[in-house]
C-alpha cells in the first residue's frame, strides 16, 4: 500500500497507456481487414477489365469521343426495339377482330336480341344443344338499357361468343354445357394486349373433344391459351357389367319361380307330385314294376323334366353371370358404343391491340 500511495501517478499513467495500446491494436486489425477487402474488390475489377480486353471489347473513346462498344450496344437496342414493334404489329393484325358497336342504347338492345336469335338459328342448323350462354346478358335484358361505357365491352364479348360457337360447330361438338366469362364483360389490360378468362364445358366423344381443343388453339383471329382441363369420363364397362349382373339375377329369380309353379302343377295334376313320390312302399313297388321308372314317376312327370332343365338353365345363368363383359358375339356393344366424356376447359383469351405502322403515321403527318 505504501508503494501505491507513493507511485499512484505512475500506475495511472500505466493504465491509460494500456487502454491506448489495446485501442490501437483493434484499429490496426480493422484497418488490415478493410485493406484486404478493398484489395480483393480491386482485384475483381482488374480481372473484369482484363477479361473484356481478352474478349476484344474496346472501352476507350475513339476520335469522335465515343466508345465503340457503347455505340454498338445502342445499335443492337434499336434493332431489338424494331423487331419488337414488328412482332407487336403482327400480333395486333392477326389476333384481333373488329367489333361493330351501335351508337345508342336502344340500337344496342335491339342488336343484342337479333344476335341471340341468329345464334339460336345457328345452333339449330348445326344440330347443337347449347346451354349457359346468355347468363351474363340476363341482367342487361331485364334492365332493358346499356350505359355508353358498357356497349363496346358487351359487343366484344358477344362477338367472341359467336366465334367460339363457330369453332364448336366446326369441330363436331353437339352438346355445350355452358360458356361462362368469370370476369363478366371486363378484361385484364396488360398494355399491348388484354387477357379475358373463359370457361367452356362440352360433352362429346374423346376424338371430337381433342379436335375442339386443336381448333380453339389454332383459331385464325383469336388466341386461346389452355389454363386448365377437367375431364369426366363415365365407366361404361362397369356400368354394363352391373346391368348384366342385375339381368342375370332377375333371370335366376324367374327360373326359380317357374320351377316352383311347375312343381305345384305336377302335384295337383295327377297325384304325381311330391306327396305321391313320398307315398307308401306299395305305390313305390308298383312304380318299380312299371319298367323301372319308379324314380321318375315318384318325382312327378312334369316336375322331373322341369327340374333337369332348370338345373342346366341355372348353370348357364351362373356361367353367364361370371362373365365380366358380354358374350363374344355381343362384345361389339362395348367396343363400338359411344364413349362420351364431359370436358371443362379454362381458356385465357388474348387480344392484341393494333399497333400503327410508322410509315403510315409519317404519311398522315405529311398530308396534314
Amino acid at each position: 500500500m505504501e508503494f501505491v500511495k507513493k507511485n499512484w501517478g505512475l500506475l495511472a499513467c500505466s493504465v491509460v497507456a494500456l487502454v491506448i495500446a489495446i485501442f490501437l491494436v483493434v484499429k490496426i486489425f480493422s484497418a488490415v481487414k478493410k485493406r484486404d477487402e478493398e484489395a480483393a474488390k480491386s482485384d475483381g475489377h482488374i480481372s473484369f477489365f482484363n477479361k473484356l480486353k481478352q474478349a476484344g471489347f474496346n472501352l476507350t473513346e475513339d476520335s469522335k469521343g465515343e466508345i465503340p462498344n457503347l455505340r454498338q450496344s445502342k445499335a443492337n437496342a434499336a434493332i431489338a426495339e424494331e423487331h419488337f414493334q414488328e412482332l407487336s404489329r403482327y400480333l395486333g393484325e392477326r389476333y384481333s377482330f373488329p367489333v361493330t358497336v351501335p351508337q345508342t342504347s336502344p340500337e344496342a338492345m335491339r342488336e343484342i336480341r337479333e344476335q341471340f336469335s341468329k345464334l339460336t338459328q345457328f345452333n339449330f342448323d348445326n344440330k347443337m344443344e347449347v346451354h349457359g350462354v346468355a347468363v351474363e346478358y340476363a341482367p342487361i335484358l331485364q334492365r332493358g338499357t346499356l350505359q355508353d361505357t358498357e356497349i363496346r365491352p358487351v359487343f366484344r364479348n358477344l362477338q367472341a361468343t359467336k366465334e367460339i360457337l363457330k369453332i364448336v360447330a366446326d369441330s363436331g361438338v353437339k352438346y355445350v354445357n355452358y360458356i361462362r366469362w368469370p370476369m363478366g364483360f371486363t378484361s385484364r389490360d396488360e398494355g399491348t394486349y388484354t387477357v379475358t378468362p373463359v370457361n367452356i364445358s362440352i360433352t362429346a366423344e374423346p376424338d371430337v373433344a381433342q379436335n375442339f381443343l386443336n381448333k380453339m388453339t389454332d383459331a385464325p383471329k383469336m388466341l386461346f391459351y389452355i389454363k386448365d382441363i377437367v375431364i369426366d369420363a363415365p365407366d361404361i364397362f362397369s356400368q354394363a357389367y352391373e346391368e348384366r349382373l342385375g339381368d342375370s339375377e332377375n333371370e335366376d329369380m324367374e327360373g326359380l319361380q317357374s320351377l316352383t309353379s311347375e312343381s305345384g302343377k305336377g302335384g295337383r295334376g295327377g297325384g304325381m307330385g311330391m306327396d305321391a313320390g313320398m307315398g307308401g312302399m306299395g305305390r313305390m313297388g308298383r312304380s318299380s314294376r312299371m319298367g323301372g321308372m319308379g324314380m321318375d314317376v315318384g318325382m312327378g312327370g312334369r316336375m322331373s323334366r322341369g327340374g333337369l332343365m332348370g338345373d342346366d338353365s341355372m348353370a348357364r345363368r351362373k356361367e353367364k353371370r361370371n362373365r365380366i363383359v358380354q358374350e363374344p358375339k355381343r362384345q361389339n356393344f362395348l367396343a363400338f358404343n359411344n364413349k362420351e366424356i364431359t370436358m371443362n376447359v379454362r381458356f385465357d383469351f388474348y387480344e392484341f391491340l393494333p399497333v400503327a405502322n410508322p410509315e403510315e403515321e409519317g404519311q398522315e403527318d405529311n398530308e396534314d
